[in-house]
């Protein structure tokens, strides 16, 4: 992979667009945006630059990583761009697909039928000249039958969606389809969550297993949301909560808006957060559902967190501190303000590395200089509103930052 990521940055476009295409598993389940969003920037630049058949391919590529990360508005943009017709029945089955599911989200189901209908007949009529067009159509085909499977869920239609699952997974064992297979799994476990909560629940985690270990994060997160659910209805709370924050804490880490709203009840979820991130949300369902959970809470006590970069002076609420002559303690609120900004606590290993840059000491007195500082700033300013977490430090939740 190293060696892929590297041709990304060749000055040769059709280079650029194949290594993208090459790595295009990783990218599109990825949850790390600093290594996966620069490459994506180089995919569009070139773009134009390439034959129209690997510019659709990127831009088909570059969808469906948006459409993963729950970027809906720029993914259907995107495949606007793209002609309704190609050479490659492939290339026009999948803009249909694409454009269906992103419609089933946004509850325009008669759009999303007459996509997947489009992309039904596009490859019923297709003719593959190559091994490769042959196995994307079969993809197509694949990614058809699931699409059709979620739209049946969705209009609670559970008798319709167990047999196409079923069929799904025939379809997925004869082939193979490892991905098939765990996809199909997963909506057998969706009309079994009433009846069997507890079976439920171990398929959805045999599901998250499977696509965490296919490199597809962004799909095993989701399903890990479906999961919670399961183990609350087999009333296995602790496990569910523990399922629950961890999740969170993983979306919010990878600054997914949408990821992290499918974990609204977990123990972390402060109302004033999830209000930001419904406004970032591309998807109007989970806007609406997240604003609705936000406004059933109650709102937790606040207080105002100032910190201006050039005087290195911060303000709590109405107390000030200075840390002009003080810059490791600076750059260790730094370091906490940076993770704030994510919802995420962070690592002693990480608060040494930003604030004693290429100090090279023993761990046990990393940690204790870390420890000394975290006192240090609590003593003088924070108190309570720097928390110990089980993997380091962070603000508290009622600390509202402002640069």
């Amino acid at each position: 992979m190293p060696t892929l990521v590297t041709l990304t940055r060749s000055r040769d476009p059709s280079i650029v667009a194949r290594a993208v295409l090459a790595l295009e598993p990783w990218l599109v389940g990825a949850l790390d945006p600093s290594l996966t969003m620069p490459i994506w920037e180089r995919a569009r630049r070139v773009a134009s630059r390439c034959t129209p058949v690997l510019r659709a391919r990127l831009t088909l590529a570059s969808a469906r990583a948006d459409v993963g990360r729950g970027l809906h508005e720029s993914a259907r943009a995107s495949l606007r761009l793209l002609p309704q017709r190609s050479r490659r029945p492939s290339l026009a089955a999948t803009r249909a697909l694409l454009l269906g599911h992103i419609a089933l989200w946004a509850r325009e189901g008669a759009i999303a039928s007459e996509c997947f209908e489009d992309a039904r007949r596009t490859l019923a009529l297709a003719s593959p000249t190559s091994e490769r067009e042959r196995e994307a159509c079969l993809d197509a085909e694949e990614d058809l039958l699931i699409q059709r499977t979620f739209q049946a869920f969705l209009e609670g239609d559970h008798v319709r969606t167990a047999r196409l699952a079923r069929e799904a997974a025939m379809r997925g064992a004869a082939r193979p389809s490892p991905r098939l297979l765990a996809l199909a799994r997963r909506f057998v476990a969706e009309t079994t969550m009433n009846e069997d909560a507890r079976a439920a629940a171990e398929l959805f985690e045999r599901t998250r297993d499977e696509l965490d270990a296919m490199g597809d994060h962004t799909g095993a997160l989701y399903t890990t949301s479906r999961l919670v659910l399961a183990l609350r209805a087999a009333g296995e709370l602790a496990r569910a909560d523990d399922e629950d924050e961890r999740s969170r804490s993983r979306a919010a880490e990878a600054s997914e808006a949408a990821l992290e709203l499918a974990f609204l009840d977990a123990p972390g979820s402060a109302p004033a957060r999830v209000r930001d991130l419904a406004w970032r949300a591309q998807i109007a369902a989970v806007r609406e559902s997240a604003l609705r959970w936000a406004e059933s809470r109650p709102e937790a006590p606040t207080i105002t967190l100032r910190c201006d970069a050039k005087t290195k002076s911060v303000r709590l609420g109405d107390a000030r501190l200075s840390l002009a002559h003080r810059l490791t303690l600076f750059r260790v609120l730094e370091c906490l303000i940076d993770a704030s900004a994510r919802d995420v606590s962070v690592t002693s290993d990480a608060i040494f590395a930003h604030a004693w840059p290429g100090a090279r000491i023993a761990e046990a007195s990393r940690k204790k200089r870390v420890q000394t500082a975290i006192w240090a700033l609590r003593r003088e300013l924070f108190g309570d509103a720097i928390e110990r977490a089980p993997d380091g430090y962070r603000l508290s939740r009622t600390v509202l930052v402002e640069r």
